[in-house]
């Protein structure tokens, strides 16, 4: 697992009453109620380190392996951030400040759009959150036509590839 999912995934607390959704921001909202406690969040500093350490990606080159080029390219236009009182404005969410999550990298996440904390490994595994980040990539004012371009050659290049096993977002 890369050390960008690795940390989302470790990052994130699974609620005891998660209904699976995300906290987005500019997506399709989750369950805002379902996200832990920030007391069990590690501090803002510790948050602030990992986001930090990642080097504004999530994904990896030796990601390559596991996962399709249409989803590297696209987790490829993300980058780690941490859920702020701005973005409570924007989702009108319960969220706590310091909650893991990640934004467009070439609007960093401008006007709370393009910005997703998925409150579970589940939900940051489910097709949706992709094509949230897909439609958002699209529409960003700030995201090089390069860069669209690229994203529906790779989409369409997907859907004619043969299947990956069942559970390999999971896996990865």
């Amino acid at each position: 697992v890369s050390r960008g999912m690795a940390h989302l995934h470790h990052a994130i607390r699974t609620p005891t009453a998660a209904s699976g959704g995300d906290m987005s921001v500019g997506g399709v909202g989750g369950n805002p109620s379902a996200v832990a406690p920030s007391s069990s969040l590690p501090s803002p500093k510790q948050q602030q380190d990992h986001v930090n350490s990642l080097g504004g990606y999530i994904v990896f080159p030796q990601d390559m392996e596991m996962i399709p080029p249409y989803v590297y390219f696209l987790m490829r236009q993300v980058e780690p951030c941490l859920f702020t009182e701005a973005d409570r404005f924007v989702a009108r969410s319960k969220g706590p400040v310091g909650y893991p999550g990640f934004q467009c990298r070439h609007c960093n996440g401008h006007a709370g759009l393009g910005k997703y904390f998925p409150v579970s490994s589940k939900s940051l595994s489910t097709n949706s959150t992709s094509q949230n980040i897909h439609a958002h990539l699209l529409k960003c004012r700030k995201c090089p036509d390069a860069v669209k371009d690229r994203l529906v050659q790779l989409k369409i290049e997907k859907s004619r590839a043969p299947r990956l096993e069942p559970g390999w977002r999971k896996v990865f």
